[in-house]
């Protein structure tokens, strides 16, 4: 005949008559005073690490946008100018073959600033420069969104710059990679040790 056995748990009662509540003995190898600093620490860490890679991704965007806009596009395939226009800048005394930049004011414009969290990428608001159709003045962000997106009125056709250059260098992914090895690379530097972390 089967016998059933009562299972006790030793940490809370005796197992049998005149038997002890074992006592475990734990022994805190390697340097727990690391530990402490890095659990005190981490979310400055990995923190530091996000803003690094924000910066670093602001930094390779603003090189790539700058550089589509010194080659003309390079592989982003945009409409030639007119023969019409390419001879009014040339009268102003501007290079005909340079489809993005007049005067550089836009290209020189372009920058990187942040709100003390994330960082931002192209022209800034309320920055003026001369616009030669009129005489009068525009703004870079008229001109950055005349030239993205085109203007049936002055007969100028899009030529889309910054979506097509975020995709260039890699998009979202790129932007996440860049991130993560920030991260990890912050807690590897503070703390001597590889952490996965995913997003």
């Amino acid at each position: 005949m089967a016998k059933s056995v009562r299972i006790i748990n030793p940490v809370t009662r005796n197992i049998g008559r005149g038997m002890a509540v074992p006592t475990p003995l734990v022994t805190r190898i390697g340097n727990w005073e690391k530990v402490k600093t890095m659990l005190a620490t981490l979310d400055a860490t990995v923190l530091a690490g996000f803003r690094a890679g924000q910066l670093s991704a602001a930094k390779k965007l603003k090189r790539a946008i700058r550089r589509n806009i010194r080659e003309n596009g390079g592989s982003l395939h945009w409409v030639p100018l007119s023969e019409k226009y390419m001879e009014y800048k040339e009268e102003l005394g501007f290079d005909p073959n340079r489809m993005l930049y007049m005067t550089g004011a836009y290209y020189w414009n372009i920058t990187i600033w942040d709100n003390g969290f994330n960082y931002f990428v192209g022209v800034k608001k309320g920055v003026h420069t001369r616009n030669f159709f009129t005489g009068g003045s525009i703004t870079l962000g008229q001109i950055a969104s005349i030239l993205e997106h085109g203007s049936a009125a002055r007969n100028i056709p899009a030529r889309p710059l910054w979506a097509p250059t975020f995709r260039q260098m890699g998009g979202a992914n790129r932007i996440k990679g860049l991130i993560l090895w920030h991260i990890r690379n912050h807690i590897r530097m503070a703390y001597g040790v590889t952490a996965k972390i995913t997003f």
